[in-house]
């Protein structure tokens, strides 16, 4: 299947990215009003935190199994592949949990600037973090963004539709 697609092109990827942010952005913030409502006494703790995330994970679980390809990816004409065909359960996870280690430091490191004084620093930092998986398709032989790398997957671009 590779052999018949090309790769996305990076500039793609990184606008289906934007895109998608916002999509989760909006799920998140719809989910974490539902959960406040129907249990204000676990809200704001570690209980929520680990609802929003098994709630994401299982957005992208459930998109790339079900069609390679979540709400963004579909606009931008994009689908996730692997070599062997299939996409399973243990590469949507280390997909998942890649990205999560990219952007998760992000929330504290912007609490700590706002709260802290002198702490302004923290966001480059954690900015850089952040954007290292996609700086190593710069250097990647296939362009491949860091998650695939390790995955083993590839984002290829779609024909467009007739």
């Amino acid at each position: 299947m590779t052999d018949t697609f090309e790769i996305a092109p990076r500039w793609r990827r990184l606008l289906a990215l934007c895109y998608e942010l916002f999509l989760v952005a909006a799920v998140v913030v719809g989910s974490a009003i539902v959960f406040q409502l129907l249990l204000p006494a676990l809200s704001g703790g570690i209980v929520e935190f680990i609802y929003e995330l098994a709630l994401t994970y299982g957005y992208f679980a459930w998109c790339w199994h079900r069609s390679g390809q979540t709400l963004s990816m579909q606009t931008w004409r994009l689908k996730l592949i692997h070599p062997s065909g299939a996409l399973g359960w243990r590469v949507m996870t280390v997909r998942y949990l890649v990205v999560l280690t990219t952007f998760l430091p992000l929330l504290p490191a912007v609490v700590a600037a706002k709260h802290l004084t002198g702490m302004h620093w923290i966001i480059w930092v954690a900015l850089a973090w952040a954007a290292a998986p996609f700086a190593w398709s710069v250097f990647d032989r296939d362009r491949q963004f860091l998650q695939d790398r390790i995955a083993g997957t590839r984002i290829i671009l779609l024909p467009p539709s007739r």
